[in-house]
């Protein structure tokens, strides 16, 4: 199947220079300026991924912070900078990619491309058993979109978060070290130390778990890791 790629940049020469060779490649390619009506398409239409210009501009980081919790697609930041601080910036936003506009090339970015889609077909193959009721919490990240509620209500997840979850549901019970879950969440190569888990764990269990304070579901393994189990029952 023909993955689709959705553009969004207010910059008409980064569109005019990706969108050409991307359709040469065989991709279906939409481009949007960022705004509430992008917002809305990638809820309503998800593409199989989609690539977003930052031009230096708060607005453009505002915008991402936007999208990422409406995303269950991988997300490539096409940076008008070349800065190493924009690039840690995006990646621990959970962009699976980034890349600056000044210095890439259009071979680059397809292989680039083609590794984040190759990296996220995997990752949703393990993912289609990826389920769990636990009380109030139901998890189901085999719908199309993806599903996490509590207490019935919706619980907007970033991708990064997402693929630690799904990791972490796939080994229930049992204890999940940092390396097996830096491995699932940025891939191999990734040259990242478990410090990186920390903040995006943290947000987990303040959007799972009863007592974020004390947490029953997400739990740390001291020197060997993770461990998700349930609590309904208890």
């Amino acid at each position: 199947m023909v993955a689709s790629i959705l553009i969004l940049d207010d910059d008409p020469s980064t569109i005019q220079g990706v969108q050409p060779f991307l359709s040469q490649e065989g991709y279906r390619v939409a481009c949007m300026c960022p705004g509430s009506l992008a917002l809305r398409r990638v809820v309503e239409n998800p593409p199989g991924l989609v690539i977003l210009g930052i031009n230096d501009g708060a607005d453009d980081w505002r915008f991402c912070h936007q999208l990422l919790p409406l995303l269950h697609v991988p997300l490539l930041l096409l940076l008008a900078s070349d800065r190493e601080l924009d690039r840690v910036k995006g990646l621990s936003l959970g962009a699976a990619d980034c890349l600056s506009k000044s210095t890439f090339s259009a071979l680059e970015l397809l292989a680039r491309i083609g590794a984040v889609l190759r990296r996220d077909a995997g990752r949703s193959g393990r993912c289609r058993q990826a389920t769990l009721v636990d009380g109030d919490l139901v998890v189901d990240l085999a719908r199309t979109g993806c599903e996490v509620r509590l207490a019935g209500e919706p619980v907007p997840l970033t991708p990064i978060e997402l693929r630690i979850l799904a990791c972490c549901l796939q080994h229930v019970g049992q204890e999940v070290s940092p390396e097996e879950l830096l491995q699932e969440t940025w891939g191999p190569g990734h040259g990242r130390t478990a410090a990186s888990l920390w903040p995006h764990i943290h947000n987990l269990r303040h959007k799972l778990e009863p007592d974020p304070d004390h947490p029953r579901r997400l739990v740390t393994r001291r020197r060997r890791g993770y461990l998700f189990q349930r609590i309904a029952g208890d």
